[in-house]
Parts: C-alpha cells; sequence; structure tokens
C-alpha cells in the first residue's frame, strides 16, 4: 500500500509539474539557424530602431479565466500569458529584432527603443534623425497563441501501466537496522508513456497576427506598412516528452512564419 502510495504521489507530480519545466515560463524565441528562415539578398540602406509593438489581443488570449467565461471546455490546452516568459508583446518584439537582423533586412543593424509604439511622436522622430536614424519600425499585436489538445485520458492510459511496470522491473532495497526499504523506479516508464501518446495526431491550432509600419524620421510619414497574418487549425502529431510545451512551440512557430513573410515584404519594397 505504501509503495502505491508512493507511485501515485510521483504520477501527480509529473502531471501538475509538467507545465513548470520552463521554469519562468516558457521563451519566445526560435532558433534563426535554420532552413525555414527566409534572408534578404538586398538589405535596404536604412539605420532603423524597432520601438516595442503595442498589445491589442484580446483579454480570451491573456487569461486562462476569460476563455473560460465563455465556456471554452478545453481552456486549459491553450497559452496565455503568464505562462510566457517576460511580457508577450516585448518578447515578441525582441525576437522580431533578432530575426530582422539575421536576415540582414538593413543594412545596419535594427536596434531596440526605447519607448513603444504608442509613445512615438513627432519629437521622438526629430530626436531619432538627429541621431542619425533613418526610420523607426512600430507596430500592433493583434493576435498571439497556441493550441494542443493534451488528451489528459489518453495520457494516464499511457503512462499508468508503463509507470507501474517500470518499478516492478526496476528496484532495489536498502536495510538500516531492522527496516528493509525497497525503492521504485516509476520514472522511466512514465516518460515512455508520455512519449508513446504524443505519437498519436491531435488538434492543434496557431494564431499570429500583428501589423507593422515602417516611419521616416526626416518625413514623418510611412515608408512601408503591412499586416501578416498567419492562422491553422489541423490534426497532427508532433511526438516530443513533454506535451505540455507544445501549446506554447505551435504559438511560437507561428511567429516564426509570421516574422519570414515580413521579411519578405521588405525585401521587395523599395526606400
Amino acid at each position: 500500500m505504501e509503495n502505491f502510495r508512493g507511485f501515485n504521489r510521483m504520477l501527480m507530480v509529473v502531471i501538475f509539474a509538467v507545465p513548470f519545466f520552463g521554469g519562468c515560463g516558457y521563451a519566445i524565441r526560435y532558433n534563426l539557424n535554420q532552413r525555414e528562415i527566409v534572408k534578404s539578398s538586398s538589405p535596404a540602406p536604412l539605420k532603423v530602431q524597432v520601438a516595442t509593438f503595442s498589445d491589442k489581443r484580446d483579454g480570451v488570449e491573456r487569461e486562462k479565466s476569460a476563455r473560460k467565461a465563455k465556456g471554452v471546455p478545453d481552456a486549459g490546452d491553450y497559452t496565455y500569458d503568464k505562462e510566457f516568459r517576460g511580457k508577450v508583446a516585448e518578447e515578441m518584439t525582441k525576437m522580431l529584432v533578432n530575426h530582422l537582423n539575421y536576415s540582414n533586412v538593413f543594412s545596419s543593424q535594427a536596434t531596440p527603443a526605447a519607448f513603444s509604439s504608442a509613445q512615438l511622436s513627432d519629437a521622438l522622430l526629430d530626436s531619432l534623425a538627429r541621431k542619425g536614424f533613418d526610420a523607426v519600425l512600430t507596430g500592433e499585436l493583434a493576435n498571439f497563441y497556441g493550441y494542443y489538445d493534451q488528451n489528459l485520458g489518453r495520457a494516464l492510459a499511457y503512462m499508468l501501466p508503463l509507470g507501474v511496470a517500470s518499478g516492478l522491473l526496476l528496484n532495489f532495497s536498502t536495510t538500516s537496522g531492522n527496516t528493509q526499504t525497497t525503492f521504485y523506479w516509476y520514472g522511466p516508464g512514465l516518460v515512455l508513456g508520455s512519449y508513446l501518446e504524443s505519437l498519436h495526431p491531435r488538434r492543434i491550432a496557431k494564431h499570429v497576427q500583428f501589423s507593422a509600419r515602417l516611419i521616416s524620421t526626416k518625413t514623418h510619414q510611412p515608408l512601408w506598412e503591412n499586416r501578416f497574418d498567419v492562422a491553422e487549425t489541423a490534426k497532427r502529431s508532433m511526438p516530443g516528452i513533454s506535451t505540455e510545451q507544445r501549446k506554447y512551440q505551435v504559438a511560437v512557430w507561428s511567429l516564426r512564419e509570421a516574422v519570414n513573410q515580413m521579411v519578405e515584404s521588405l525585401a521587395k519594397s523599395s526606400f
């Protein structure tokens, strides 16, 4: 009975601790050194600062309680702001700047501004012009979330028997005085069960939408503007140990795709 209780406690730790494996939250970052990243063949001759994008997302994308209030039954399978590292709009803007620089969109490296898009003013544009900047990139974030069907029931159906089998096969005993203690290693079975369950296709959804505008510091007029919208609802398998991480991954992947589209649009423009 004591051994079963130990297994039960450990299983609860595995189930409920997985979302916190990211420490301070899931980072809004992706690898730039990959074939999916679009690069510009002719950098625009501009020195640019990038203002933090304004966050205009609906509350259902920010807080779980807001989505629950709308009666969504699987609200826990969506991403929310508190699960990401830092403020979403700020972290998204930082990743966007890194992506633009890696893709050689501008002849000079773009730098993050110390102000937000909502704070941009004629005085700020004039000040930046005196410092040698040609333009400011501003934007508004309208959507950013991921969804991944966790299917907890199926996960337990895999993890419970494999965890028990692992404990029966992998155990050892120690003796201290007149007391013998047996340790059961359930971990490998639980991990294998989680991985096998993740091989099943399940519903995913992702959506990133933002608008961006490049404003001249000299004329205070837009040099370029566009809106980028990447959305997908599909059914696919995404194997891995921690399925809880997948909803964050699909959100970040959609951001990568949207910024790729932005790079292509800027590369086609003449300034």
